[in-house]
């Protein structure tokens, strides 16, 4: 891992903003494969992650990559997966209570720069600054949600893949969250430390901070990071 080539392609995105789900669906997308019986160790191996794999196989070039890292001069084409920052907060407290479950949704908040990589404001304002000048496609997860067809068909045409709308939407059927939680419970992760109670997938909806999250801490949100969550079209 580390050894990328210039064509090599990097789906970007704060953690639970959706990168495990677009593992399954581009990997349906470059491979045509049926995404119903897509396990999780096939995925990561044609769409490995660059921060939990030492070792990676090169079926093709170019190989796309899973990262939550900032922006890196070797990544020269780049999906920058965004989610809103509220939602995406929610989904990532989730997971942490798995391993810390007296952590409250306050608490995570006032980690900041503590969660990983860094807080969901100063990761959005690095990419969308894109320093070193990649090729960068935005994809904003609420709308892969609510027009997959059209969204997948952006992200075909950016990998340079030609897919008919009954292909992509046979890969979108199949990459549907609950048959992912499924495929999870039957073959489990490719990562042991993810939670086998299927816990590490969300509910995958847009929105659901709101009744999650309280008024007071969505303020906070907002005044810290309403210049990304304004450009980013969720304000």
């Amino acid at each position: 891992m580390g050894e990328f080539d210039d064509r090599d392609v990097f789906v970007c995105g704060w953690p639970k903003s959706g990168s495990t789900w677009c593992q399954r669906l581009f990997s349906g997308v470059v491979w045509g494969l049926d995404t119903s019986e897509l396990t999780d160790q096939l995925a990561q191996s044609l769409q490995p992650d660059v921060q939990y794999k030492r070792f990676y196989y090169r079926f093709r070039t170019p190989t796309i990559f899973k990262s939550h890292l900032l922006p890196q001069v070797n990544y020269r084409k780049v999906i920058f997966l965004v989610r809103d920052g509220r939602d995406a907060l929610v989904s990532y407290w989730r997971m942490m209570r798995q391993v810390h479950p007296d952590l409250s949704l306050e608490d995570a908040f006032n980690m900041e720069d503590e969660l990983s990589p860094c807080s969901w404001e100063k990761y959005a304002r690095c990419w969308s600054r894109n320093p070193y000048g990649a090729d960068l496609m935005t994809l904003r997860y609420e709308d892969l949600l609510g027009e997959p067809l059209r969204e997948l068909s952006r992200v075909s045409d950016f990998l340079g893949v030609a897919r008919s709308a009954e292909e992509l939407s046979s890969v979108i059927r199949g990459a549907d969250i609950e048959k992912m939680r499924r495929i999870a419970q039957r073959h489990g992760w490719d990562n042991s430390g993810n939670p086998m109670n299927n816990s590490f997938l969300g509910q995958g909806r847009a929105g659901g901070y709101r009744s999650e999250m309280p008024a007071e801490l969505q303020e906070r949100f907002v005044l810290r990071a309403s210049d990304m969550l304004d450009q980013f079209g969720y304000l």
